[in-house]
């Protein structure tokens, strides 16, 4: 289970480089924050230590699904 969640929650936090959405866009898509690498490792790592049966796991899967919609709404 912990290695799914790692798995999506490294999926949501990368992504594009560029925080700012697209111009044509700015106003409907809201921004997407971008992690370092060391604050995506430890968020893993936070995650990992979780019990499996932990509600913030499903609302940081959530939160990963919100991520990947608002940087695709930044790419139409």
């Amino acid at each position: 289970m912990h290695r799914i969640v790692i798995a999506v929650l490294a999926f949501g936090l990368c992504g594009c480089a560029s925080t700012e959405p697209a111009a044509t866009s700015a106003a409907i898509c809201p921004p997407v924050k971008a992690y370092s690498k060391a604050e995506e490792a430890a968020l893993a790592k936070a995650v990992a230590a979780l019990d499996s049966r932990n509600p913030l796991i499903g609302a940081m899967l959530d939160y990963g699904r919100l991520r990947a919609a608002a940087r695709a709404c930044a790419k139409v």
